[in-house]
């Protein structure tokens, strides 16, 4: 396995929560096989569709299961609604979701992702497919306070 192979599967293993231990991670060489990205959509136009700036506001969540690194499927699951902010992040968890790219959510929502396990990114890229593919190609940043919406209205990404 090349170093750039190595390096990419580190990273993914990371933030897909594979293993609690970075430095055991890198070490074994562990890699991930399988996992669904889920990006927040503003249409349902698939891989192409714009990434919404707002995870909770989107038209649909665009899920790809990656495997080996690359995009094997994608699927569309519509924004219905939601009562709560954990509303969304339950649907993403019961589809397998282990990763979040997003360009920006709520406090609520974010602190919800970490409690069931989601590793949430920041987006990077207009497209869905920019955004999974920088993801993969390890160009995104965790998600931080400084990317989290403050509510009412008031976006800061």
């Amino acid at each position: 396995m090349s170093g750039h192979q190595m390096d990419r599967n580190y990273y993914i293993a990371v933030l897909a929560g594979r293993n609690r231990s970075a430095h055991q991670s890198y070490s074994s060489g562990d890699t991930v096989s399988e996992m669904k990205v889920a990006v927040p959509a503003d249409t349902d136009r698939g891989l192409e569709s714009p990434v919404s700036a707002h995870f909770g506001h989107c038209a649909a969540f665009i899920v790809a299961t990656v495997r080996d690194g690359q995009i094997t499927s994608v699927e569309s699951i519509p924004n219905v609604g939601h009562e709560s902010c954990s509303g969304p992040i339950d649907l993403l968890a019961r589809r397998g979701v282990r990763v979040l790219v997003t360009g920006g959510m709520g406090m609520r929502p974010f602190a919800y992702s970490q409690q069931v396990g989601m590793s949430v990114v920041r987006a990077t890229g207009t497209s869905v497919r920019e955004a999974i593919e920088n993801f993969l190609g390890g160009q995104s940043l965790p998600l931080g306070a400084d990317r989290l919406c403050r509510g009412r209205g008031a976006h800061q990404h």
